[in-house]
């Protein structure tokens, strides 16, 4: 019933915190995310383009938050790093 963009976007986010808790760079796994975005666009009667860039910022976002009011905050540069990532897909979504 949901938006599949919703879906899309969190296994892309997701893929992004594993690139930046183990390689260190949130954009280490982008082709990965390249090839599951276009497969998914190929093979999906659901087009995904239109709100991707808002679901992605959003979850980022969610998960900085998630993060931040853990009562540990292990991994605090993986804060700022959604957030950071959470703005350049709006501005990268807003120019597209």
């Amino acid at each position: 019933m949901a938006d599949p963009c919703r879906d899309v976007a969190r296994f892309v986010v997701a893929l992004q915190r594993i690139a930046l808790k183990y390689a260190g760079a949130i954009g280490a796994l982008d082709g990965a995310v390249e090839v599951f975005l276009s497969t998914y666009e190929t093979l999906s009667p659901f087009d995904v383009s239109a709100n991707l860039a808002w679901y992605r910022a959003l979850t980022c976002l969610q998960l900085a938050k998630y993060e931040i009011n853990r009562p540990v905050c292990t991994f605090p540069e993986g804060i700022e790093a959604l957030v950071g990532e959470g703005w350049r897909v709006l501005e990268e979504g807003r120019h597209a």
